[in-house]
């Protein structure tokens, strides 16, 4: 209660009493109570809140109260009691100002979603772009006079970075898929072609260039399907390089063979300069092979026919360095980083857009870089690989054995696919295998005793019984050292080779296999078998 004592005074003046004033204020102080309760609340409320929150009082939009959230976002020591302009005046031509003056003057809230602000930032001077979704609220005195604006919001920069990511993703996925269906049609066109003329009997049918043709496009095929797997494989880390100590330029030479056919068909000469020392690093050559073919393959693809590309081999220190030079199209240096993106691909390009990018995961295998410098457009491009170097091997690796054919070997081949059957059947009878052919898991089984085959070389997708379960059939019945078990198929990702180890699988080859490896696996298998080799004449 409030009380107000007042002397109570007679006519001379003195006083002869005291007048008592008492005022009940309970339900007064109570409501002041609850309303700085309230406010204490709501402040809390403010502070605690995830997104920014802000108050401004006044025309000059004088900050008045900022909650962590404000504060953390655009840090500005001693911002309570600076008018906005001065706070923020690199604000000025971007509109905010303008809007604020519009709340207050009109008194209607303005709502903005998305909308950018370049912000400096206090401890480095620079400024950084933000994305903001917000709500400037004007506040009202008990007239219905504004007196302040409400400011409330979040900062949407990381998702609308995502967005655009999502959208950049989703039209390189689109222009993948196109570019795909390009790259697929392109080598079946040409196969398609020499096919029809085979079948026509043709005069061209008996020609060496139609072989040499199809052999190319198919080669090309396969290089396609064997980059995308691959690229899977290393993103999802099931991917294992078979590292030995290897002379660099050797590598380099079998890149070169690689790429020949297509520098040729260009009209391009390479020059290769290497050092006449051996350049030693520790990799698998036939990945370290593919970085500098996939390289070659883009100087021969970018160039205008019958230009020079130049491969430098040379040795530091402690890096070995292998550039691939080219005098074609090159490209903006801001394009630099991108070329190496997953399926990014420049104006005008050739392929999937997925060579660089598995040629720089390869090199950051091997603890190495690749990189990519050029002039500008039409000023050629120069790549580099960066390896570690390693010391010379104490001993010089064995030489490779000689190629044999399969003497006899006993080969049942298992596939429904009757034109694979009868072509990978034909091609081991060529090299003196004995062969035969099954359609099915049933058939296979029911050949098995009476053929008595070494190697059985099963297809895995087959209706009625899988390849996995006549392996585990076969597996249960005829130990390793009886029956070896290959799955050839089109079913190569690390899970179906584990599954294949589980079901009995001794080797897992992806089709179509390199007829250079199966019979080298076949070979191996047949010496391990003591079956007779009769060596080439």
């Amino acid at each position: 209660m409030n009380l107000d004592y007042s002397p109570i005074l007679d006519e001379d003046g003195l006083p002869y009493g005291v007048l008592a004033i008492v005022v009940e204020t309970t339900a007064k102080v109570r409501a002041e109570r609850r309303i700085e309760s309230e406010r204490s609340r709501l402040r809390q409320m403010f502070e605690q809140a995830p997104g920014f929150i802000c108050t401004l009082q006044g025309p000059e939009h004088v900050f008045d109260f900022v909650n962590e959230a404000y504060g953390r976002l655009f840090y500005r020591p001693g911002i309570i009691g600076k008018p906005v302009r001065e706070a923020f005046p690199e604000l000025e031509g971007q509109g905010f100002f303008e809007l604020l003056d519009q709340v207050y003057r009109t008194g209607e809230r303005y709502i903005a979603r998305n909308l950018p602000a370049r912000i400096r930032r206090i401890d480095s001077g620079a400024e950084e772009l933000f994305y903001l979704d917000f709500v400037y609220a004007p506040m009202f005195d008990e007239s219905s006079k504004v007196v302040g604006i409400f400011c409330e919001g979040q900062d949407v920069t990381e998702a609308m970075a995502a967005q655009a990511a999502l959208r950049e993703a989703d039209q390189r996925k689109d222009e993948f898929i196109a570019t795909l269906a390009h790259e697929l049609r392109n080598p079946l066109a040409p196969l398609y072609n020499a096919i029809q003329l085979i079948k026509r009997g043709a005069p061209q049918a008996k020609s060496a260039d139609l072989y040499q043709i199809m052999d190319r496009q198919i080669a090309h095929l396969m290089r396609l399907v064997d980059d995308l797997l691959e690229i899977s494989r290393i993103t999802r880390g099931t991917f294992e390089l078979q590292k030995r100590r290897i002379n660099l330029t050797e590598v380099v030479h079998n890149a070169l063979d690689t790429s020949r056919p297509l520098l040729t068909e260009k009209g391009h000469t390479v020059l290769v300069q290497t050092p006449a020392a051996p350049v030693w690093t520790d990799g698998d050559p036939v990945r370290l092979a593919q970085i500098f073919s996939n390289l070659l393959n883009n100087a021969a693809r970018y160039s205008a026919p019958g230009l020079q590309v130049i491969v430098k081999v040379t040795a530091s220190d402690r890096h070995a360095t292998v550039q691939v030079i080219d005098r074609g199209k090159g490209f903006p240096a801001d394009q630099a980083e991108t070329l190496f993106r997953m399926f990014a691909r420049g104006e005008n390009s050739v392929g999937l857009g997925v060579g660089l990018a598995l040629s720089r995961q390869l090199a950051e295998m091997h603890a190495g870089t690749v990189q990519g410098e050029s002039a500008g457009p039409g000023k050629g491009a120069t790549f580099t690989v960066q390896l570690p170097l390693a010391a010379a091997p104490a001993d010089e690796e064995s030489p490779p054995p000689s190629e044999a054919h399969l003497g006899n070997l006993r080969v049942l081949v298992v596939d429904d696919n009757l034109d694979a059957a009868n072509t990978t059947a034909a091609l081991l009878q060529s090299l003196e295998a004995e062969v035969k052919v099954a359609g099915d898991g049933r058939e296979a089984l029911d050949i098995v005793p009476s053929f008595d085959p070494e190697v059985v070389l099963l297809d895995i997708g087959m209706p009625g019984m899988s390849g996995y379960e006549v392996a585990e059939i076969l597996r249960s019945r005829y130990a390793p050292q009886h029956l070896a078990i290959v799955g050839l198929s089109g079913w190569g990702q690390e899970g179906d080779r584990l599954r294949g180890k589980e079901s009995g699988f001794d080797h897992h080859l992806v089709k179509p296999a390199d007829i250079g490896k199966l019979q080298e696996l076949l070979l191996t298998i047949a010496h391990e078998r003591h079956a007779p080799v009769t060596p080439d004449a």
